[in-house]
């Protein structure tokens, strides 16, 4: 690499840095505003949005992976003791469970578990809590599956 192009680049990685990541301001007049003389002030901001659509437009952003292996989605406030008891029982057999803590619509639920690339999602409803089975929905292939909650487990591993 020539001694000019190399120049150049530490010029443009300085001009980026300086001028798009960072927001050098000064705040002289700032103590104005609380009846404070002037100080001659400066300061730096970091542009968290900017630096994020770089690193997203460069294809330099790590893929996200999620270590949570269950979605337990709640269905109704009436049915949250039950629902908890079984992400309870869950993470109690060492399987990371997140847990919807107020009832939302079932779709809104999945939409969750799949923006955070949750493979599984278990469902208690009314019919479930009655024939004492869980819902077990494999997110990856859109299949569902009515079995006793200690059956899960073997499942999920």
């Amino acid at each position: 690499m020539r001694r000019g192009q190399q120049v150049a680049e530490h010029q443009l990685t300085y001009l980026l840095f300086h001028q798009v990541f960072v927001y050098p301001t000064l705040y002289i007049p700032l103590l104005e505003i609380f009846n404070e003389n002037k100080i001659p002030a400066f300061g730096l901001g970091w542009g968290d949005i900017t630096t994020f659509d770089f690193l997203k437009r460069y294809n330099l952003l790590p893929e996200y992976k999620s270590d949570i292996k269950v979605f337990v989605c709640l269905m109704d406030s009436s049915l949250y003791i039950p629902t908890a008891k079984i992400a309870i029982y869950l993470r109690d057999n060492n399987i990371n469970t997140l847990m919807q803590i107020t009832p939302v619509k079932l779709s809104k639920q999945l939409q969750v578990a799949n923006s955070k690339n949750i493979p599984w999602v278990v469902i208690l409803g009314e019919d479930e809590l009655k024939r004492g089975v869980i819902q077990l929905k494999d997110m990856n292939s859109g299949k569902s599956f009515l079995i006793k909650k200690e059956d899960s487990i073997q499942k999920i591993v």
